[in-house]
C-alpha cells in the first residue's frame, strides 16, 4: 500500500483579464475578470498543533519511533508530542476557486450639458470550496522485556483504514450601482459632483435562516474649489439594512470638509522655508448594523432545542424521554442605526525646497447608540434578550508623518518616520454595580486588562508564616516559598477577586510608529523598514505560564527561571514561580495578574532589501531593456520584551497567547524587462 505523504503543499493559480472597449462616441466599456485557484495539501491545523507542541515538548516523553514502529513507553499512552499529532492525525486536501468579475458602462452626456456624465456597474463574486480529510490511526507499539532479555513490541490495538470525510463550502455576491458625474470649471471655479445608487446581495447556506443578506443605498457628493486655495466637500449617504424595523431601516450619515491651502495666497511670503502650507478639517458620520453577526435584530428568533429531557410514562414499563424546547432570542423593534461622529483637524506643510514633508491629524471619535446587549439583567429573567442602542465610546489621538528627501554627489536618498497615537475610552456601558468602583469597566480603555497586583514572590518561611500577610482564597490559603505574592487592594485581609484592578493596557496597540530609509547610486538601491508598537499589554496562556500539561514537557525559559531555594540563595533571576504541574491544584499562583500581563511592545527590523540594475549597454546586445537582481530580508531583528522566538506583532490582538514562533524570510531574485 502506498504510504500518504503528509507534507503541506500549496499551489495557486492566477488568471486576470482586463478589457476596454469603445462602442460608440463617448460610451466605452470595461471587463475586468479575476480568477484564482488553490490546491492544498497536508493538514494544516495540525501543523499548527506540531509546532506548538514543539514548543513545550519533553523530550523523554513518548511516543518515538523505533525501527520504523512509533513506540509508547509504559503508563505514558496518553502522550503528546509533535511526532504522534504528525503520524496519528491522517490527512487533507483542499481546493479554493475565488471568481470576480465586473462590467462597468460609461456614457459621456456632454451633448446634453459639458462635464456630465453617466456609469452602469454590475460585479460578481463567487467563491467555493471542497475539503476533503481522511483520518488515519498509526498502530502504537509498547515495549515488553521478556525473560531472556529480549524486546518484543505489542501493537496497541489495530491498524485502522483511511476513510473519507468532506466538506464545502459557498457563497456567490452580486452587487449593481448606477450613477450620474459632473465635473466643470467655472473660471477660477471648479465644481464637481456625484450622485450613486447602489446595492449588494449576497448568497450564503451558512447566513441565518437561510434568507440572501441585502443592502441598499443612495450616495452623494459635492466638492469645490476656487484656484486650487479654498476647498470644500460634501458628502452624505442614504443606507438601508435588513436588520431593522420597517421606518428605521435607512440612516441618513453626512459629511463635511474644509481646507485653505494659504501658500497658494498672494500675501504667502516667496522663501525657499515653507514652500507649501494647507489646512484642513473634516467632520462626518458613519453607521453600523452588525451585532455578533446576528440577523433581523427586530425579529425574535426561533425557537430552539435544549440538552434537557422531560420523560412520561410510567418507570419501567412505557416511561419515554422528549427533548425540550426553549424560547429564543426576543426582538426589538426600536433598534436602528450605530453612529460614529468623526472629526478631524490636519495640516500638510513642505519646507526646505520641498526637501522636508509634513503631515499631521488631531482626531476624535464618538460613537452612540452602540448596539450591545445589557449587562444588567437578572438570572432569573428566563428569556435571552435583544441588543439595545446604549453603548457610548470615545477614540481621539494624533497621527504624522514627516519625509526628508535629498540628493548629494549622485547619491540619492530619503528618510520618513510615522507615528500614531490612538486612546478609547467606554463612555457609557450597561455593567452591574460593582462591589468597588475601581473594578468599573465604564471609564476605561476596551478590552481593558482587569487582575491581580503581583508584589514579588515569597521566598521564606517566615515571609509565608507573617500572621499579617493576607490570606488567599485560592489552595485553602496553602503558600509556600516560590509562590506570588498579592496586593490587599482593599485592605480585607484577603486575596480574591475583590483585589483586582486595572492592569497594563489592553491587547490593542496605542501607539504604532514606524521608520524607514532608502536610496540608490551608481545602479545600486538599498531600502530598509523599522516599525514598532507600544502601550499594549498580552496575557500569556497556560502553555506559557507553566509546563506539564497533557503530559508534556515544560518549556525551557520557564524551567529556567522559575523559582528554587538554590536560585534564590544564589541571587539569580526569577522571572515565574516554583514549578508546578498546572493551575489544576495551584489556583494561587495562575489568577490573572500583573506577573502574567505583559509588555507586548516591540522594535523590528520588518524588511531590508539592496539591489543592483545593470546599465542598458551591457543588455542592449541581448535585447534586454532592463535587469535588476535583488536579495531582501523579512522580521530580520526583533527587540522586545517578550519570550523568545516569539512573534509580539501577530499576538497584540489575542487575549489568549499561545506560543508561535517568528517566522524569518529570505528572498533573492531577478528582474528582466524586454
Amino acid at each position: 500500500v502506498k504510504e500518504y505523504n503528509a507534507q503541506p503543499r500549496y499551489r495557486r493559480y492566477n488568471f486576470r483579464s482586463n478589457l476596454d472597449f469603445d462602442i460608440a462616441k463617448g460610451f466605452t466599456a470595461n471587463v475586468n475578470l479575476s480568477s484564482q485557484t488553490e490546491e492544498r495539501k497536508g493538514n494544516t491545523s495540525v501543523i499548527n498543533r506540531t509546532i506548538e507542541l514543539a514548543t513545550k515538548g519533553n523530550p523523554l516523553s513518548s511516543p518515538g519511533m523505533v525501527d520504523g514502529m512509533l513506540i509508547y513507553l509504559p503508563g505514558a499512552a496518553t502522550a503528546t508530542t509533535p511526532i504522534d499529532q504528525l503520524l496519528r492525525s491522517g490527512y487533507s486536501t483542499g481546493f479554493r476557486n475565488y471568481f470576480n468579475g465586473s462590467v462597468r458602462l460609461n456614457y459621456n452626456l456632454g451633448f446634453v450639458t459639458k462635464g456630465l456624465a453617466t456609469h452602469a456597474t454590475v460585479s460578481y463574486a463567487n467563491f467555493n470550496s471542497q475539503d476533503g480529510i481522511f483520518p488515519n490511526s498509526k498502530v502504537a507499539y509498547m515495549p515488553k522485556r521478556l525473560a531472556d532479555n529480549s524486546v518484543v513490541f505489542i501493537p496497541q490495538g489495530a491498524q485502522s483504514v483511511f476513510y473519507y470525510n468532506e466538506s464545502v463550502s459557498k457563497y456567490r455576491r452580486e452587487y449593481a450601482e448606477f450613477g450620474f458625474e459632473y465635473a466643470r470649471s467655472y473660471g477660477k471655479h471648479n465644481i464637481s459632483s456625484m450622485v450613486l445608487y447602489n446595492q449588494t446581495k449576497l448568497y450564503d447556506p451558512n447566513l441565518a435562516f437561510l434568507v440572501p443578506q441585502g443592502y441598499q443605498g443612495v450616495v452623494g457628493r459635492v466638492t469645490y474649489d476656487y484656484q486650487k486655495r479654498y476647498l470644500a466637500e460634501f458628502n452624505i449617504g442614504y443606507n438601508g439594512t435588513e436588520n431593522f424595523a420597517p421606518g428605521k431601516r435607512f440612516g441618513l450619515f453626512p459629511a463635511y470638509s474644509l481646507g485653505w491651502v494659504a501658500s497658494e495666497e498672494s500675501f504667502f511670503p516667496e522663501n525657499d522655508i515653507v514652500t507649501y502650507l494647507k489646512i484642513r478639517g473634516s467632520m462626518g458620520e458613519v453607521g453600523n448594523d452588525q451585532v455578533g453577526g446576528a440577523r433581523f435584530l427586530y425579529m425574535p428568533s426561533a425557537y430552539g432545542y435544549t440538552n434537557a429531557y422531560y420523560y412520561f410514562g410510567t418507570l419501567g414499563v412505557n416511561q419515554n424521554p422528549y427533548r425540550g424546547s426553549t424560547e429564543g432570542r426576543i426582538g426589538n423593534p426600536d433598534l436602528t442605526w450605530e453612529r460614529a461622529r468623526k472629526t478631524n483637524i490636519g495640516a500638510e506643510i513642505s519646507v526646505w525646497k520641498d526637501k522636508i514633508k509634513i503631515t499631521a491629524d488631531l482626531f476624535q471619535e464618538k460613537r452612540n447608540n452602540i448596539l450591545a446587549s445589557l449587562g444588567t439583567v437578572p438570572i432569573i429573567v428566563g428569556a435571552t434578550l435583544p441588543a439595545y442602542n446604549l453603548g457610548k465610546m470615545k477614540n481621539s489621538g494624533f497621527d504624522g508623518d514627516i519625509s526628508y528627501n535629498d540628493r548629494y554627489k549622485g547619491f540619492n536618498y530619503w528618510v520618513k518616520a510615522n507615528f500614531t497615537y490612538a486612546h478609547n475610552v467606554i463612555e457609557f456601558q450597561d455593567e452591574p454595580n460593582r462591589t468597588f468602583s475601581y473594578q468599573n469597566r465604564t471609564g476605561q480603555r476596551f478590552g481593558q486588562n482587569f487582575g491581580l497586583i503581583a508584589e514579588g514572590l515569597y521566598n521564606t518561611w517566615e515571609e509565608v508564616n507573617d500572621v499579617n500577610r493576607p490570606r488567599s482564597q485560592w489552595n485553602n490559603n496553602k503558600i509556600q516559598p516560590g509562590d506570588i505574592k498579592y496586593k490587599d487592594i482593599n485592605g480585607d485581609g484577603i486575596i480574591d477577586p475583590d483585589d483586582a484592578v486595572p492592569i497594563g493596557y489592553s491587547n490593542f496597540p496605542e501607539k504604532i510608529f514606524g521608520l524607514s530609509a532608502g536610496g540608490n547610486f551608481k545602479g545600486i538601491d538599498f531600502s530598509i523598514l523599522f516599525q514598532g508598537s507600544s502601550n499594549v499589554s498580552v496575557s500569556y496562556s497556560r502553555h506559557a505560564r507553566y509546563g506539564y500539561r497533557e503530559d508534556a514537557g515544560v518549556p525551557d525559559y520557564i524551567l529556567e527561571k522559575s523559582w528554587t531555594q538554590e536560585r534564590y540563595d544564589k541571587g539569580l533571576p526569577i522571572e515565574f514561580p516554583h514549578l508546578s504541574e498546572g493551575d489544576t491544584q495551584q489556583k494561587h499562583n495562575y489568577q490573572q495578574s500583573t506577573f502574567w500581563v505583559r509588555d507586548a511592545s516591540y522594535v523590528r527590523l520588518k524588511n531590508a532589501e539592496i539591489g543592483y540594475t545593470f546599465t542598458k549597454g551591457i543588455l542592449s546586445r541581448a535585447g534586454i531593456n532592463s535587469a535588476r537582481i535583488f536579495a531582501n530580508g523579512n522580521n530580520l531583528v526583533t527587540w522586545s520584551s517578550m519570550f523568545p522566538g516569539v512573534d509580539p506583532e501577530s499576538n497584540v490582538a489575542s487575549t489568549n497567547w499561545e506560543p508561535y514562533p517568528l517566522t524569518k524570510t529570505f528572498n533573492f531574485g531577478l528582474n528582466i524587462k524586454f
